[in-house]
């Protein structure tokens, strides 16, 4: 399991819901290295719950872009809607599960 540093939270209503952009130097933190991966994307939950499998996801892609600025994480606005419009978050990946834990 790798984890991101605290990151900010930018909301894109251009982007469709399951995306989620981050700078390639975040993704290295999640030993990411290519420009996409697919992924499971979790939130609203916690770590330890996430470490046993449960809980609700959306099918979805992480994608590493220069155009994101680093400590900055992109996700669809209606997420962010969805999770309370969050200032900061940090990206735990393991397996081809992206858990979003928000502040």
């Amino acid at each position: 399991m790798k984890k991101t540093g605290l990151l900010t939270v930018l909301g894109d209503s251009t982007l469709e819901m399951g995306k989620v952009v981050i700078h390639p130097n975040d993704g290295f933190e999640l030993d990411l290295f290519q420009y996409s991966y697919p992924i499971l994307l979790y939130h609203g939950m916690t770590v330890e719950e996430f470490n046993k499998g449960g809980g609700e996801n959306v099918p979805g892609e992480i994608i590493l872009s220069n155009d994101c600025k680093m400590g900055r994480v992109e996700l669809p606005q209606k997420l962010c809607a969805r999770l309370n419009n969050p200032n900061k978050a940090i990206l735990i990946y393991s397996d081809g599960r992206l858990l979003l834990a928000t502040n």
